[in-house]
C-alpha cells in the first residue's frame, strides 16, 4: 500500500519513498506491507539536492518555500478563486476555511500548526522528510514555508552550504545529469521557471544557481514544481514498477485518499470529489480507498441529538449514532462517484474488517482482516471507507485520531 498521509513518514518500519533519490528502500518488501509517500514540497526539494548532496558534503540548508493553493487541495483551488473574485468585486468575501487568513492578494507565513518553538508542522516535516529519504540523519535544515496565492505549483529558494568552496561548474554539470530534472543554466537566455508558465510538469526545475560571493562554500537555487504532479502521478509510476516487482499473491497497487467534512457541505462537494476520483483513476491509479468523514458538524449534531433525548447515553449508543455521519457521507460519494460511470461501493468499519477493543468513545483497534477490502477492490475499481471501526459484538465504534 502507498499512503500519502503522514501518518507512516516517520515510522522506522515503513519506508519513505522518492523513487528518483532513494529507490533501495524498496530493495525488500516492507515489513508492514505499507510505502509512505513524502509531503510534495519535500520531494521537489530532495531531487533537487539528491545529486548534490551525493558527491558534496552539505554543511546546512536553509529554505522558503513559496506553496500553492491546491497543497490543500480542491477546496483551496475554490476558496482562493472565490475570493480572488470577491475581492475585485469589492466584497470581503466569505471567511478563510482551508488557510489562517485569506489568501487572495496574500502571503501567508504559516502552513500546518504552529507548535510552542514556533515551528510550522511543514517546516517540520520538510527537515525530517529530507533527512530519511536522504539517509542525512544529521542534516542541518531549516525553512519557512510560506502559502502564496497560485492555483498550483510550489517554489522553493534554497541556500545550500557545503563543506568546502564549491564550483558552479561542478553543480551545473552534477544538475544537468539528474535525470528528472530540468536545469536553466544559462538564465539570460533561458530565464528561469515560474509556477504558472511551468513546462514538463512531472520534472523539477533549478534556475537562478548562483554561488555567493561572500561565503565560496554557498550556493542558491531556484526550485520550481508542479506539485500535483511530482507529488503525485510522476511519484507513482516509479512506486508501480518497484512494488510490482515484489514477490507475493497480491500485487494490487492501491491509492488510499482522505476527505474530511469540510469537503461535503453540499451536493457541489461530493461532485467534485467524485471529479478529483475519476481524474486519478484517468492518471493510471486503477484501484482506490477513499477515506471520509462526516460531514462537518454533522458529528456535533448527532452527539447532541442523542443527549437531547438522553443525557446519560452510553458510550457505546453515542458511536453507533454517530457512525452514522460517515455512513451519510460515504453513501452520498459513492452515488457521485456511480453517476460517473465508475465501479464503487462503500463499506462501514464492520465491512472493513476493522475490530475494536470494547471501550466505546475512545476505543483502540485490536485487528484487521484485510480480505475483505481485498475482495471489494477486487470487484470494483473504488471503495468507499467510512471513518470509524467496529466492535466484535458488531457494534460500532469510534476511534480516535
Amino acid at each position: 500500500m502507498i499512503d500519502n498521509s503522514k501518518a507512516f513518514r516517520m515510522d522506522p518500519d515503513v519506508p519513505l519513498v522518492v523513487p528518483q533519490v532513494n529507490p533501495s528502500a524498496l530493495s525488500d518488501r516492507p515489513r508492514r506491507g505499507i510505502v509512505a509517500n513524502p509531503n510534495c514540497s519535500t520531494i521537489q526539494l530532495v531531487r533537487a539536492l539528491r545529486p548534490l548532496a551525493t558527491a558534496l558534503d552539505v554543511h546546512q540548508i536553509i529554505l522558503a518555500t513559496y506553496q500553492a493553493a491546491s497543497g490543500v487541495g480542491l477546496m483551496g483551488i475554490d476558496e482562493l478563486r472565490n475570493g480572488t473574485s470577491a475581492a475585485l468585486e469589492g466584497s470581503s468575501g466569505p471567511p478563510a476555511a482551508r488557510f489562517p487568513v485569506s489568501l487572495p492578494f496574500n502571503v501567508i507565513p504559516q502552513i500546518g500548526e504552529i507548535d510552542l518553538e514556533g515551528v510550522s508542522l511543514e517546516e517540520r516535516k520538510l527537515a525530517q522528510e529530507a533527512r530519511k529519504i536522504l539517509a542525512m540523519p544529521d542534516l542541518r535544515l531549516t525553512s519557512t514555508c510560506v502559502r502564496v496565492p497560485v492555483e498550483n505549483g510550489h517554489s522553493e529558494a534554497v541556500y545550500i552550504e557545503f563543506e568546502k568552496p564549491v564550483r558552479l561548474e561542478q553543480v551545473h554539470q552534477l544538475l544537468a545529469q539528474e535525470a528528472g530534472v530540468r536545469l536553466y543554466a544559462d538564465g539570460i537566455r533561458e530565464g528561469y521557471p515560474t509556477p504558472r508558465f511551468l513546462t514538463n510538469p512531472e520534472d523539477v526545475h533549478v534556475a537562478r544557481v548562483r554561488s555567493n560571493r561572500q561565503n565560496p562554500r554557498g550556493l542558491w537555487l531556484w526550485v520550481v514544481a508542479d506539485n500535483l504532479q511530482v507529488g503525485g502521478r510522476a511519484q507513482r509510476t516509479p512506486y508501480r514498477t518497484a512494488c510490482n516487482s515484489e514477490p507475493g499473491d497480491w500485487k494490487m497497487i492501491v491509492t488510499i485518499l482522505k476527505f474530511g467534512g469540510s469537503n461535503f457541505l453540499g451536493p457541489e462537494g461530493y461532485d467534485r470529489v467524485a471529479r478529483h476520483i475519476a481524474q486519478r483513476r484517468a492518471a493510471g491509479e486503477n484501484k482506490i480507498v477513499v477515506v471520509v468523514s462526516a460531514m462537518k458538524g454533522e458529528t456535533d449534531s448527532l452527539k447532541a441529538q442523542m443527549l437531547a433525548v438522553n443525557k446519560e447515553a452510553s458510550p457505546s449508543n453515542l458511536d453507533a449514532a454517530m457512525a452514522t455521519g460517515e455512513m451519510k457521507s460515504a453513501c452520498r460519494l459513492e452515488a457521485a462517484v456511480s453517476r460517473l460511470g465508475i465501479s464503487v461501493t462503500s463499506l462501514n468499519g464492520y465491512g472493513l474488517g476493522i475490530r475494536t477493543n470494547s471501550d466505546f468513545g475512545r476505543a483502540t483497534v485490536e485487528s484487521v482482516e484485510p480480505r475483505r477490502i481485498r475482495s471489494a477492490l477486487q470487484e470494483h475499481d473504488v471503495v468507499i471507507a467510512a471513518g470509524g471501526a467496529s466492535h466484535r459484538s458488531v457494534r460500532p465504534a469510534d476511534v480516535p485520531r
